[in-house]
């Protein structure tokens, strides 16, 4: 079903409301140039992009797992379900190079874009929109993380949805992948087997309805398992840390209700609270021309504002989820015959309107602004300072088989990925690529940072280097730093003495957004 407001005063106005991105000569210009800045854009960015320490973490993890249910075995308690260290395990099987990085996260990323572009029942002015935003432009392709392969399946699923009844088995196993790539699309993943389910339930009782084959519970079973999967691989399975878990997410539980407005799709771009909560009541509203949709959205919102309370607050990439996710939503609607009232269609009809004429021009303009906010600073500065830690290490023939001990750990996750100096964890005692990141690790003081340098160079003869997240002080006195995830870095007046006596500061590494700084300092010998 086209969209209104499809007529136009000229051929680029019809162009623009129309839904076949090649149906004129007008159209297909605009569609050739749009899908011709936007994969240079993308290019560009790849080529200047600076990788930190979430996309090579996933890397080192799916690589220095010694099979399969080892890789399952190291990712409890990660976060974050099993397919895209797959992916990247796989694609590094086949081609072993470091670049199967940002080459999977093209690849998995822009074909939802262009597959939305090509395919989704939107005005062509909305599918440039989207094109040009945050998710499709950085966040889920120049980024590699599991968010782009969630995009498009998320846009699969929309599409194949008009097709359940004849490929059940095809929907379920999308819907069965999309709950394992993040806990944001385990939640999209139960929110779109929803509707499948409703449709699903026999409607006559006892016996069921002949009109509902034993095939169609495929999606929305695959979807459970799916789901069940990704909880079991992703959450913690320690005792403690599980109850931990259990007990945060009942606490939230109160929390996240009350947060539903402020997890809406306006809220990553900045709108205030009233906003918010328009934009939900709007794209409800709109989903009411089939009901089953909209408790989809409504189920799906309140769970993803629990889960952000409770467990982990959403961003960006994680709101950007439920963005994609609202979209199939209205996608799969404007496809799919009304089943709503009368009265309800009148309130999807004022709905749909309220969409094109407010809501979608303000979140793709808002999209657009933050995606090319993103892609600027990308472009004018770095992302990760391990970049020039490696170009220091390369620099100097001493300091290129140096061994790092990094406090906090993780801030040091990218560098495996510019340079094969071993890192050394001390809170761990051990070396490796990534490190085990618990929350709230506690305190270590700095005479058992600089203790744990002496026994390393001592039994491995090589030169050690500090890097440490923060300028230390000059003035002698005892401290501490804070770091994020709850990693305390302590020190007295005579353990930053003793510090001072035994290092060489070599260089001051700062000016990344995302945090990844830190000082250089290396052991005397």
């Amino acid at each position: 079903m086209a969209f209104p407001y499809s007529g136009g005063v000229s051929g680029l106005a019809r162009a623009l409301a129309g839904t076949d991105a090649f149906a004129s000569p007008i159209a297909r210009a605009l569609s050739i140039a749009s899908l011709a800045l936007y994969l240079g854009l993308v290019g560009v960015g790849v080529a200047t992009h600076e990788f930190w320490r979430d996309e090579v973490r996933a890397l080192s993890i799916a690589l220095d797992a010694p099979s399969v249910p080892a890789l399952f075995r190291a990712l409890h308690g990660e976060g974050h379900p099993a397919l895209w260290y797959l992916l990247l395990r796989g694609a590094h099987a086949l081609l072993p190079v470091r670049e199967v990085l940002p080459a999977l996260g093209i690849l998995c990323g822009v074909p939802g874009a262009l597959f939305f572009y090509v395919r989704a029942p939107f005005p062509l002015w909305v599918r440039i929109g989207f094109l040009f935003g945050l998710l499709p432009l950085f966040e889920y392709t120049v980024m590699c993380r599991n968010y782009g392969v969630s995009m498009t399946l998320i846009f699969l699923i929309a599409a194949l949805y008009p097709r359940r009844r004849d490929r059940p088995l095809g929907l379920g196993l999308l819907l069965f992948a999309l709950a394992n790539t993040n806990a944001y699309a385990t939640i999209a993943a139960l929110g779109l087997a929803l509707p499948l389910a409703l449709e699903a339930w026999p409607r006559r009782r006892p016996e069921r309805d002949a009109t509902q084959p034993p095939s169609t519970w495929q999606p929305p079973g695959l979807a459970i398992v799916g789901a069940a999967l990704a909880a079991w691989t992703a959450a913690p399975h320690a005792s403690g840390e599980l109850a931990s878990l259990t007990s945060g997410l009942a606490q939230g539980a109160l929390r996240g209700l009350l947060a539903v407005p402020r997890l809406s799709l306006a809220s990553w771009i900045g709108a205030p609270l009233a906003i918010n909560a328009a934009v939900l009541v709007v794209v409800f509203g709109a989903l009411l021309r089939r009901p089953p949709l909209a408790a989809a959205f409504a189920g799906t919102s309140v769970a993803s504002a629990v889960f952000a309370s409770a467990v982990y607050g959403g961003n960006l990439r994680h709101l950007g989820v439920l963005y994609a996710f609202s979209l199939a939503l209205l996608w799969i609607a404007w496809e799919s015959e009304p089943t709503a009232g009368p009265r309800l269609a009148r309130v999807a009809a004022a709905g749909r309107r309220a969409l094109l004429v407010a809501v979608l021009p303000f979140m793709l303009l808002g999209q657009g602004h933050r995606g090319a906010a993103l892609v600027l600073t990308d472009f004018r500065g770095a992302m990760s300072s391990a970049p020039r830690l490696a170009e220091l290490l390369a620099s100097d023939a001493a300091f290129r088989g140096a061994a790092i001990v990094a406090e906090p750990a993780y801030l040091l996750e990218a560098l495996p990925y510019y340079a094969d100096n071993p890192l050394y964890f001390p809170r761990e005692r051990r070396f490796g690529r990534a490190t085990k990141l618990a929350m709230h690790p506690g305190e270590l003081a700095l005479g058992e940072l600089l203790a744990a340098g002496r026994r390393l160079a001592r039994e491995s003869d090589r030169p050690v280097l500090f890097a440490v997240g923060r300028e230390l002080p000059f003035d002698g006195e005892a401290g501490a730093i804070e770091f994020p995830f709850g990693w305390i870095l302590r020190w007295t007046a005579e353990e930053l003495d003793s510090f001072r006596a035994a290092t060489e500061p070599v260089a001051d590494l700062y000016g990344t957004p995302f945090g990844e700084n830190f000082s250089i300092h290396r052991l005397r010998e």
